[in-house]
């Protein structure tokens, strides 16, 4: 794909970043180590390995778009460079909540949060969704930058999506 940013010199250099997601393959010969890693499916500190170890699916993938270091720079990801990565294993609503409170830490707090999938289910966006509210806090009080998804029904911005204070895509 393309990289304007790569063409100007922009690799992500100083830049923490977090992202919330499926799993994590930290095997995988273009992705970066972690710097640490919380899987609130299984309750687990250090690892977000998939629970099908031939799944690793969509975090993995995004992952790879964002920090790709392979030697072609067609596969390379947007933002190489970043060597501050925390990611958050979450699959359902509540586990997506738990990680976006969990990045609020300020040992934690990064600069940039991917949240690129609906939080496991269509939510509409209302009054009662806690997950908007949860991640404009975190805009407001620590001075992230949220990068979420639009939702998946392809008609209305789902949650996340609906955040008043993020980028959604």
């Amino acid at each position: 794909g393309y990289n304007r940013g790569g063409e100007i010199g922009y690799t992500g250099k100083n830049v923490y970043m977090a992202i919330i997601d499926t799993s994590y393959d930290d095997d995988h010969p273009n992705l970066p180590d972690l710097n640490s890693c919380y899987d609130f499916v299984n309750n687990n500190q250090n690892s977000c390995k998939p629970d099908n170890p031939y799944n690793f699916s969509h975090g993995t993938h995004v992952s790879s778009i964002l920090l790709g270091r392979g030697g072609d720079p067609k596969y390379k990801g947007v933002a190489p460079g970043i060597n501050s990565i925390r990611f958050g294993k979450a699959i359902t609503y509540d586990q997506t909540l738990d990680a976006v409170e969990w990045l609020w830490n300020p040992s934690l707090t990064p600069h940039v949060v991917s949240l690129s999938y609906a939080s496991g289910r269509y939510v509409e966006c209302g009054p009662d969704d806690r997950l908007p509210l949860k991640v404009d806090d975190s805009v407001f009080y620590n001075g992230t930058v949220y990068v979420v998804a639009a939702g998946n029904n392809g008609i209305s911005i789902g949650s996340p999506g609906c955040a008043k204070n993020t980028i959604t895509v």
